[in-house]
This record gives structure tokens, sequence and C-alpha cells, in this order.
């Protein structure tokens, strides 16, 4: 199995120890703005969202037209097989990135020093259901045999990043030491409300790049489709699966209340 630094990763050979070390002895910046995300709970539209408020939703088009996402918000643990070229110390400040890593593997100077940091959470029956999807399509996983697999994996392990609710738990600590720094939201509540959470992420930031109704509108899941390589579309496979078996998420309130006992917000995270 391929554990790295007690941590597993599916997609042998990408990540590696001397990359994971890397990013843990990252120089940060104390204007340095971080987004941290479980995989599937929202990232790549945060990411929009994020780059919207700072350089304005009339210009996010142009800019993702000319060079690709991670170029602008560099995927800190993937950077070298996804973005190469991208040299930290070139990227002018304040500096977007992006990392799916839990606190023991982060940046360790994101604890030392003052960097922003950002943070979506997303319901885990529909995190599973979005990373079963994922790995589906990405050869270089380790592929389950069923959902129902998948779903024991989320549960039990082995996952990628490791499980999702220890790593909630352990960025829910960070984020109560480290409040006045810390801005989280929920992909859910962001749905719901657009206009009042990504103000309030807007107040955060600092940022003044335009209206949100406009941000709102160039984010938007039909707009983003032209800029991300991948498409949001689904496919037939994907479609099979719009009905999953609810029974298979059945224990994951119960877990919920286990393994996030001590944090604020719980009913957050229930279906």
């Amino acid at each position: 199995m391929p554990f790295i630094k007690g941590l597993f990763f599916g997609h042998e050979g990408i990540i590696t120890e001397k990359v994971l070390e890397d990013v843990h002895s990252l120089t940060t910046r104390d204007d340095d703005v971080f987004l941290i995300t479980y995989p599937r709970s929202g990232t790549t539209w945060t990411q929009h969202i994020m780059l919207a408020l700072q350089h304005g939703p009339n210009r996010l088009g142009d800019m993702l037209k000319n060079r690709e996402l991670h170029s602008h918000f560099p995927f800190l643990e993937m950077r070298h097989f996804i973005s190469p070229n991208v040299n930290l110390d070139e990227v002018t400040s304040p500096r977007f990135l992006k990392t799916h890593l839990p606190p023991s593997l982060a940046p360790k100077e994101i604890f030392t020093k003052k960097p922003k940091c950002v943070f979506m959470f997303r319901k885990p029956k529909e995190v599973c259901k979005s990373y079963y999807n994922f790995h589906l399509h990405i050869p270089k996983y380790v592929q389950p045999q069923d959902m129902a697999q998948f779903v024991d994996w989320f549960t039990n392990g082995p996952i990628n990043y490791g499980d999702y609710w220890q790593w909630c738990a352990a960025w829910f600590e960070f984020i109560r030491q480290n409040e006045s720094r810390c801005f989280f939201m929920f992909y859910e509540d962001v749905l719901l409300d657009f206009h009042g959470k990504v103000t309030e992420l807007s107040d955060f930031l600092g940022t003044s790049g335009g209206n949100i109704d406009d941000v709102e509108k160039v984010t938007a899941f039909y707009n983003m489709k032209q800029w991300i390589a991948v498409s949001n579309r689904k496919t037939a496979s994907e479609k099979g699966n719009d009905n999953l078996n609810e029974s298979l998420f059945q224990h994951f309130n119960d877990v919920t209340r286990e393994r996030l006992s001590e944090i604020s917000h719980i009913e957050k995270f229930l279906s």
C-alpha cells in the first residue's frame, strides 16, 4: 500500500516523500492565503471565487484562458506534476496556495507565521459520493470494486489524504487556536446563500474585486467548465450513480457524532 509519512496516497509515484518534505518546509509569507480543503469539498469552485474577489470577476475569464488555474493558485503537493514551471518564490504577493494535506504535513510555518487560512467543508456523504466518481476517472488511483467498497474505504480506510473525520477534527482544532486568521464555510451554505457567505469571505480577505452578483455569475458551474481541463459534465457511468443506495450511508451520522464530537458546528456535517 502506498503510505507516505503515515498518509495513504492511492496514486503511487505522484506524491512522494520528497514532495511532502518540500511542502512541509515551504517558506511562508505573512500575507500568504491558504485554501485548505479535504478533496471533493468544493475546492475548485472556491479557488475561482477567491480569484474573482482578488482580481475582479471581469478579469477572471481572461486570466484562466491565458494560464491554467494552478498557475494562479498553486496546488502545493501536486505542483511538480501539474504546474512544474511555477516558481513559488517568484509568485507575487499575496500568494493564493491550495492544499489537501492534514495539519501534520502542511507547511510548518503556517503555525509560526500569520498567513490567512480559508477552509471549505462539505457533508461527508456528499464528499464520499463525489470522491467515488472522481476515482472512477483517474486511472492512477486504486480502483474500488463498487460504491459499497468505496464507502468502506471512506469510513475505515485506506483513503487518499486519510480519514475525512480525523482531517476535519484536526483542522478545526487549528481554527480554534488561530481564530483571527481563519475563515471557514460549508459548501451547502454557499449554495443556499452565495451572496452572504462570499461577502463574508471578501471581508476576511480584504478584497474589493467587484460586485458579488458578478462573482456569482462568473463562478457558476457552467462558466467554470470553460476553464477547467476536466469537464464537470456527467458521463454515462456517473449518471448511473445519481440514485445511489442511500442505505450505504446510514451510518455516516453516527460516525460523524463519534469522530467529530469535540468540534463546533457538528450539525453542519449531518445529513
